[in-house]
């Protein structure tokens, strides 16, 4: 078997990739994950297999189906703003041009995704859209398009690296059942397997072709953790209201911590048990204990609410909570790093992701948001801030940035892993620095350019 692009991971990324590179009906594509092509009965995520220790508070997990966590997104997009990309490789105009050009195929109003109404010098409604994507595999067709070929449950496990050249001829994958294909690539190998994923595959490729010593021990980490806090009148704040497919949050330039928040539902402990559920494997037993928390959760989460209504703490109909996300830096203090642990019948290493969550300075927030809020946020006391209430792990970012002038095995502006003329790689990892607002349509620009690229 050949194929022009072979493609790991379904996700954001390769999704959007395989999309536009399949315009070009004389070019062949390979698909590979480790998910399914069909969809379960019920919808839920699964333990990501490539984790093996995780900081407790981190709940990074998979769909286990083609699209990633596309699957389970709730197609909430932003385009990052200029002042979140300034330290990037690559110009907010390259960036924004994409954008608009993949906006326009998909008939989505680019102004929705980056309108600003400045409130002042340190804070502005940032609008974000409602889309109506769902799975972008799904919503692509990639499957009954005659130039992609899709391999299910299976991933990369070996490869052939000509020297001479400096590119990968050969790739071997494997399934679940340990059936072993060789794939030809006739031009370029795409990781595009997740912000996590995408490191078992570069260690992979780098120990292969450099050796271990070229391949970092350390890697940073950052996320969005995000947090529902105190009480709000919803009535008060209509801007933060959704309405119709859009809906701002207010992005604040914070003294301590840049962040965005808008309204939500009132804070009755739901994060407690979105995090328990992630911690199942698989099985069947899962499946019973989580059929268990569900029943007890509903129960938990209805009759406390009803609790809050007779008690007179919140009314029925108009009373919210704050939810807020915030930007982290990257450093050393949260980590991931490969374990002696392997998945993938032994082929892969596992992850040890060690999240710290630095909480943010309770004084300074409260200021800001009573400034931004005109002082109608209520009941928000500091052990809110606690790291047992923050829910985090969706966006892992910023593991391998791309640079300008990347040495050998790091990423260039091109997406392409210096030194493996045909090895490219894209997902949140290679961001410099991750910014407030979600990144996943920021992510299908950079694909969209990349596919200009290759």
């Amino acid at each position: 078997m050949n194929f022009d692009y072979v493609i790991i991971g379904s996700g954001a990324a390769g999704s959007t990739l395989a999309h536009e590179l399949s315009k070009n009906n004389k070019i062949t594509i390979a698909i590979i994950d480790i998910g399914k092509t069909r969809k379960p009965k019920k919808k839920r995520q699964f333990k990501s297999p490539f984790l093996n220790q995780c900081t407790p508070s981190y709940t990074h997990s998979v769909s286990g189906v083609f699209g990633g966590n596309t699957e389970l997104w709730s197609s909430k997009i932003y385009l990052l703003t200029k002042e979140e990309i300034s330290s990037w490789p690559i110009s907010y105009q390259d960036l924004l041009e994409n954008s608009k050009d993949l906006a326009h195929e998909l008939d989505i109003n680019h102004n929705e995704l980056c309108f600003h109404e400045y409130i002042d010098e340190k804070a502005f409604y940032h609008r974000a859209k409602r889309s109506t994507l769902g799975n972008l595999f799904d919503y692509f067709h990639l499957s009954q398009k005659e130039n992609i070929t899709c391999f299910e449950e299976s991933t990369l496990v070996d490869l052939e690296y000509n020297n001479n050249s400096r590119r990968i001829n050969y790739i071997y994958i494997q399934d679940k059942l340990s059936y072993q294909k060789k794939i030809k690539v006739n031009k370029s190998l795409i990781f595009c397997a997740g912000g996590l994923g995408n490191l078992s595959l570069y260690k992979k490729a780098i120990e292969e072709i450099f050796g271990s010593k070229e391949l970092p021990k350390v890697f940073p980490i950052v996320d969005h953790p995000h947090i529902t806090i105190g009480r709000i009148n919803n009535k008060l704040m209509p801007k933060l209201n959704r309405f119709k497919d859009v809906e701002d949050c207010i992005f604040v330039q914070g003294k301590s911590n840049n962040y965005a928040f808008q309204t939500t539902a009132p804070y009755l402990g739901d994060k407690f048990f979105r995090r328990l559920e992630k911690r199942f494997a698989d099985t069947k037993l899962s499946y019973i204990l989580l059929f268990i928390i569900s029943k007890f959760e509903k129960f938990f989460l209805r009759y406390k609410r009803i609790f809050l209504i007779l008690t007179g703490q919140i009314d029925r109909y108009n009373t919210g909570s704050i939810e807020v996300w915030f930007e982290e830096i990257v450093n050393y203090k949260s980590t991931v790093l490969f374990s002696d642990k392997t998945w993938f019948n032994g082929k892969l290493s596992k992850l040890n992701v060690q999240y710290n969550y630095e909480r943010p300075n309770y004084k300074i927030l409260k200021n800001e948001l009573n400034k931004y809020t005109n002082s109608n946020l209520y009941r928000f006391k500091k052990n809110q801030l606690d790291e047992r209430n923050i829910y985090s792990g969706l966006k892992p970012s910023c593991s391998t940035p791309m640079k300008l002038n990347p040495l050998k095995g790091e990423v260039s502006s091109d997406c392409n892993i210096s030194g493996i003329k045909n090895l490219f790689m894209i997902g949140t990892n290679i961001y410099p620095t991750i910014g407030v607002t979600n990144p996943t349509w920021t992510l299908m620009a950079l694909s969209k350019r990349l596919s200009k690229i290759l």
